[in-house]
């Protein structure tokens, strides 16, 4: 089995917790290299030193926490709680 065959159901479940485009395809992108490899490019979203799981895009790690926090929220499906806001 590929990295590959695990993209559609990756792009589902990231576009359902709010995550931006381009930090999914970034995610996508780090599942190709590690299958090749190579070092994981990206930076994780830490909450108290600890990574939440959200590996932001170059573009939006230059963003400051609050709007990555509010960007994230405001895209995510209700179903699920809110990123952490304590995490500002």
């Amino acid at each position: 089995m590929s990295i590959r065959d695990y993209f559609p159901t990756w792009i589902h479940t990231g576009k359902a917790y709010g995550y931006p485009d381009c930090c999914i395809s970034n995610f996508l992108d780090r599942g190709l290299a590690l299958e090749q490899g190579y070092p994981l490019p990206g930076k994780f979203f830490e909450f108290r030193g600890e990574a939440t799981g959200y590996v932001m895009c170059p573009e939006c790690a230059k963003k400051t926490r609050k709007e990555v926090v509010d960007t994230v929220n405001s895209r995510r499906d209700p179903k699920f709680p809110r990123f952490p806001s304590h995490a500002i």
